[in-house]
């Protein structure tokens, strides 16, 4: 990964972009950085700060409603 990230996603230059998310996390951590990763897929414009927090809050307000990965 990028910078000891545990995702990164291609640039908004690639057609068929790639995420790729640590192997080695899970539960919570896990569902916040395939957020993040999506949401740099879907808009590459937004800040990073912008993305982190989105997807912390968004990850957190996921995990207690119950979601679960199978």
């Amino acid at each position: 990964m990028v910078n000891g990230s545990h995702g990164d996603c291609d640039g908004p230059h690639v057609p068929a972009k790639t995420i790729r998310i640590d192997s080695q996390i899970t539960g919570e951590r896990e569902l916040e950085v395939i957020l993040h990763e999506l949401r740099h897929a879907a808009d590459w414009g937004q800040s990073e700060e912008y993305v982190r927090q989105e997807a912390i809050d968004v990850a957190r307000i996921l995990w207690r409603l119950g979601y679960r990965r199978k």
